[in-house]
């Protein structure tokens, strides 16, 4: 497991040692016992750009960084990382002023952001969590009981694979690939049964509209919301309802 740190902008009471930026990121550095954490601690950076740099020469499993930093900032940082590197593990350190603005993290595949100053304690204990992710990944079944039940509480809102696989820190193209291996169908095959069939209970015990049922379902485009539905039940949504309904 390999790391990179980079906690820049410097602040009076926001960082855990001194008002400069060197001194944050050697003080992180030098606070953790990092091989006993199962880590090799890698490199630093002085900025966003230049961690994107040295991200795009060597795999990190792991970069803490700071929410706001010069040329380019964590959140940005993130963004980038989400699309060239998706299976790294982001931590994102945060002043108390900017803790709505980082909860835009939650959207970036960022594992955890932390308030400063840095509880040292709990940096050690998620960075032991990842070591054992990495290290241990969960068994394939493990993965996939955990996408169906996030794809079964999430069906009424837009859902890609790119969304399943951050919910589980995996590469969105490897998970599609171990989804359909290992049940038989692809993602969005799987997405549009789970989706038809609450369309199909809506539509039998409740007096809502067609493209009501559509959008609380998740479908966007009524038309295709039909299309789905009839290569599904093999009838339109009109007539399941004249046949089926309970009300």
């Amino acid at each position: 497991v390999s790391v990179e740190l980079h906690a820049v902008e410097h602040r009076h009471n926001a960082d855990i040692l001194h008002d400069d930026e060197m001194n944050i990121r050697e003080g992180l550095k030098n606070s953790i016992d990092w091989e006993a954490h199962g880590v090799t601690f890698v490199d630093t950076a002085r900025s966003g750009s230049d961690a994107l740099e040295k991200c795009g020469i060597k795999k990190f499993d792991i970069v803490i960084t700071d929410i706001k930093m010069p040329k380019m900032s964590g959140l940005e940082l993130a963004e980038k990382l989400r699309i060239s590197s998706p299976d790294t593990k982001l931590i994102i350190l945060s002043g108390f002023a900017e803790f709505e603005y980082a909860k835009k993290a939650i959207t970036l595949n960022v594992l955890s952001y932390l308030l400063k100053p840095i509880n040292i304690e709990e940096l050690e204990d998620i960075i032991d969590k990842i070591a054992r992710e990495v290290s241990e990944p969960p068994p394939q079944n493990v993965l996939l009981e955990k996408a169906k039940y996030y794809i079964k509480n999430n069906y009424g809102k837009p859902l890609s694979v790119q969304d399943v696989a951050d919910y589980l820190g995996r590469n969105p193209n490897y998970f599609s690939h171990i989804f359909k291996k290992e049940e038989n169908i692809s993602f969005v095959d799987y997405l549009n049964q789970i989706r038809i069939k609450q369309a199909q209970r809506l539509l039998t015990t409740t007096t809502l509209l067609t493209y009501e049922i559509s959008e609380q379902v998740g479908y966007t485009d009524y038309r295709y919301f039909t299309q789905v539905f009839k290569k599904n039940t093999g009838m339109s949504p009109t007539d399941y309802r004249k046949k089926y309904h309970q009300v």
